[in-house]
């Protein structure tokens, strides 16, 4: 019995010495892949120490055999921690602090154990006994021996904790992982506590296989979930305060986890289904990045979509997988979309503004100064428009000046440019038009307008109406000399005293300058 259990202890040693070598050529992809690699090597020097007390000839030997596994015995509890505060994303600006209480208190206890012969503070008494045909260590505890029982108690329970509380804020994906690696520490946990009791096992050391079992639990959860490979789990308050919706893929465009945001965003990712097609793509390029539409909460949203690839592990030249970023760019796409309508478009008729309107019209005369053509404007002002604001009322000229845009918008068929150009003036750029062209334009709008009434609280509010319906007189100016600013200077000019003509004439009438 005392030589299987020893032949058991060396290869559990070997297997964690393996695991722990294997563990270590992922450090430079996860977090956890250290303290899980420092973790399986003292759990190594545990096991292979008890293998070597339990064939120990002497008290000496076993003494001197215990006292080795204590340099993995000590940093159990510790590094047990540290790989939970790393799998759950303890913030960077506290691990190393506690990462330093953690080892202080393992340095206490392997002190305890190094000291013992003269200090006695582990064991007060030791000697030998055979329990169950094997020969065990039997002693009295020493204050350090309470110290170490009471820090791995604590450090082992902390780590139950903290797995339950990830477990119950984590995305599904990890939620398979996050169960083995609960149950795997609760059984070394429930060992250690029936081995203090010392109530079964009489002196005989069944934490080794425990720790065992609990490896194999974690060893599996996490390199099974590829967590070394394509997604380090950090599982940091960070990554699920994110604000923007994370999306993570294995290289075959497998999601294997995301955010609070994302589940948001996307109800069916909890179901394994990948949120949009995109998604189907393994690797990319590091930092490209998409644009998409996604409807979320019954409205369509713009979304910019960065995407970085996870480089593959050591040899392997394809990316391990993808985090796609959804960052969402509805409100600033509005928000440009508005800057653009007020720097381009008249807040009362909606037509264009005068600044967007000479800036269109240089644009225009470029391409006409290499092919060639006639350029032609109209101007028009609203007849006796401010005695009907001075009459009236300034909404009544409002809703005059609004009628007539409508009357523009209309008889333009959106094939040209016009714009309010002035208060109660409008301006038109036709190209390609002749002189006759425009003022067939320039009378059907003109008619639109006079068919347009007054609003009946202008008629009566201060008495009778100047007109019965709104008039507005045109000018008219043509040219098929292209040359630059002047030509835009020079029509303006012209169409202006032609408006001023049928002003003279008696309103309500288009004139060619």
């Amino acid at each position: 019995m005392q030589f299987t259990l020893s032949v058991l202890l060396v290869f559990i040693a070997v297997f964690l010495i393996l695991l722990s070598t294997y563990s270590f050529k992922f450090r430079s992809l996860s977090h956890i892949s250290k303290p899980f690699a420092a973790l399986m090597f003292a759990l190594s020097v545990y096991a292979a120490g008890y293998a070597a007390e339990l064939q120990a000839p002497t008290l000496q030997d076993m003494v001197y055999w215990s006292t080795v596994q204590y340099f993995g015995i000590s940093f159990i509890p510790s590094l047990w921690l540290i790989l939970i505060a790393q799998y759950a994303g303890a913030p960077f600006s506290g691990r190393k602090r506690l990462f330093a209480a953690l080892l202080a208190g393992s340095c206490v206890t392997l002190f305890g154990a190094l000291s013992d012969p003269w200090l006695h503070l582990k064991y007060a008494t030791v000697s030998t006994g055979m329990q169950h045909g094997i020969r065990v260590l039997l002693f009295t505890r020493g204050p350090l021996y309470f110290f170490h029982v009471g820090y791995t108690f604590c450090a082992l329970a902390a780590g139950i904790v903290f797995l339950v509380h990830i477990l119950m804020s984590t995305g599904q994906p990890f939620r398979k992982t996050l169960l083995l690696m609960t149950a795997g520490a609760a059984v070394p946990f429930i060992d250690f506590l029936v081995y203090l009791t010392d109530t079964r096992f009489s002196g005989i050391d069944t934490i080794p296989f425990s720790m065992f079992f609990s490896v194999l639990c974690s060893w599996y959860a996490l390199f099974s979930e590829n967590l070394f490979d394509a997604a380090p789990v950090a599982r940091s308050i960070v990554f699920e305060m994110i604000p923007d919706a994370v999306v993570v893929t294995d290289s075959a465009g497998t999601v294997i986890d995301y955010n609070k945001a994302a589940c948001a965003l996307f109800p069916d990712i909890t179901s394994g289904v990948n949120p949009i097609p995109y998604l189907q793509r393994s690797g990319g390029d590091c930092q490209s990045e998409f644009q998409t539409d996604i409807v979320s909460g019954g409205q369509a949203r713009k979304f910019s979509c960065p995407l970085s690839s996870i480089p593959g592990v050591h040899g392997r030249n394809e990316p391990a997988g993808s985090i796609f970023l959804f960052k969402d760019e509805t409100g600033m796409t509005r928000l440009l979309e508005k800057f653009q309508e007020l720097a381009t478009v008249d807040p009362l008729t909606g037509l264009y503004n005068r600044r967007y309107f000479m800036d269109k019209t240089r644009q225009v005369l470029q391409k006409m100064e290499a092919a060639g053509g006639v350029l032609s404007f109209i101007i028009a002002d609203l007849d006796l428009f401010k005695q009907l604001n001075d009459t009236q009322g300034h909404l009544s000229g409002d809703k005059a000046i609004q009628d007539a845009a409508a009357a523009f918008t209309s008889a333009m068929h959106g094939q040209n440019t016009a714009a309010r150009f002035g208060g109660e003036e409008f301006i038109c750029l036709l190209p390609d038009t002749c002189a006759e062209e425009a003022f067939k334009t320039a009378e059907d709008i003109r008619i639109k307008i006079s068919a347009i009434p007054y609003p009946a609280d202008a008629q009566t509010a201060r008495g009778t109406p100047l007109v019965p319906y709104l008039t507005a007189s045109f000018g008219v100016a043509s040219t098929d000399v292209i040359c630059g600013e002047q030509t835009i200077t020079s029509l303006i000019r012209k169409a202006d005293e032609a408006l001023y003509h049928s002003k003279s004439a008696g309103r309500n009438r288009t004139t060619i300058g």
